[in-house]
């Protein structure tokens, strides 16, 4: 069986092109498998489109564009024993409609839903929480309510985790926040005006200098930091906070192991409303367009859901 793939690709910044190409068939290692969705980054995949990514820049263009999928397996090499034929799997391999990828780089799970998109960003989250092994009781503060985090809140909140404090500066992602376990809820200008709240454990899901110095600005003596976005857009410096308060900072990077995660993952996400994340839905063709309009601001999605015709 022979199938053409299709996957978009960037070209120069603000400018991507579809190309086409044939499969060959799977080597023993590999499968084939067919999209049923992916979905965009509102953060470094906009900010690769743009040209504003320092780490996307160091690649070779053309490059892929995207990151999460759900597939269908569609034919499997001679070796391959995690995944079936007609199963289904997460994956990581970018806009394109068919593609050939080793079989063990998928993640099987039961039944197809773009709830499972979010499967390896939550891990990523996961892993850099249990890095801080903060107490239940520990009061958490975090910064940003995108889809990094919700996905703290998420993976916090399933862990026992009830004082936790979230500051995002748009409104209707402020008041989403309350669905995963945020206990108080605010902008930039209430937590700034606030006096005699610190926090003992604090995440940075914002990406931005103003919030990583807010969050330091707001830790207890001794208290922990887990840096847990990208922060590609701009660097986030140290304050005398850090110095005076004695604070711990850590990065991270890649998630728990994909596989067992998964397991706990599909267990506790039906209690929250991951489905309603995805707030805008475009078709795999309307790709080129939606890029632009998230570049250009005129769309402000949480999360861009991306079907492919079944």
């Amino acid at each position: 069986m022979l199938l053409r793939s299709r996957a978009l690709l960037l070209q120069a910044p603000y400018r991507v092109a579809w190309s086409e190409k044939d499969l060959p068939q799977p080597k023993p290692d590999e499968v084939v498998v067919r999209t049923l969705f992916s979905s965009i980054s509102t953060g470094s995949e906009i900010a690769q489109f743009r040209g504003e990514d320092p780490v996307a820049a160091e690649r070779p263009l053309p490059a892929k564009l995207g990151y999460e999928n759900v597939a269908q397996i569609v034919l499997c090499g001679s070796s391959v024993v995690n995944v079936r034929e007609g199963g289904y799997a997460v994956g990581t391999y970018g806009h394109r409609d068919f593609a050939l990828v080793r079989a063990d780089q998928l993640i099987p799970m039961a039944k197809p839903e773009p709830t499972a998109l979010l499967l390896v960003l939550a891990s990523d989250t996961a892993k850099g929480i249990l890095n801080l092994q903060l107490d239940v009781g520990s009061s958490i503060l975090v910064m940003g309510a995108g889809s990094i985090g919700l996905l703290t809140l998420f993976n916090l909140h399933s862990r026992g985790h009830a004082s936790i404090d979230v500051v995002e500066p748009i409104e209707p992602r402020r008041m989403f926040a309350a669905n995963f376990g945020a206990r108080s809820l605010f902008s930039p200008d209430d937590i700034a005006r606030l006096a005699g709240i610190s926090y003992t454990g604090g995440f940075e899901c914002a990406g931005t200098a103003d919030a990583f110095v807010a969050l330091q600005n707001r830790m207890a003596h001794g208290g922990r930091i887990c840096i847990l976005s990208d922060a590609r857009r701009s660097p986030l410096p140290l304050t005398p906070a850090f110095h005076r308060k004695e604070l711990r900072v850590q990065g991270s990077s890649d998630g728990l192991n994909y596989q067992d995660y998964s397991k706990w993952f599909f267990e506790n996400a039906d209690r929250y409303p991951f489905p309603e994340l995805f707030d805008y839905q475009v078709q795999f063709s309307e790709l080129p367009s939606t890029l632009i309009a998230m570049s250009e601001g005129s769309i402000q999605p949480r999360k861009v859901l991306v079907t492919y015709n079944m």
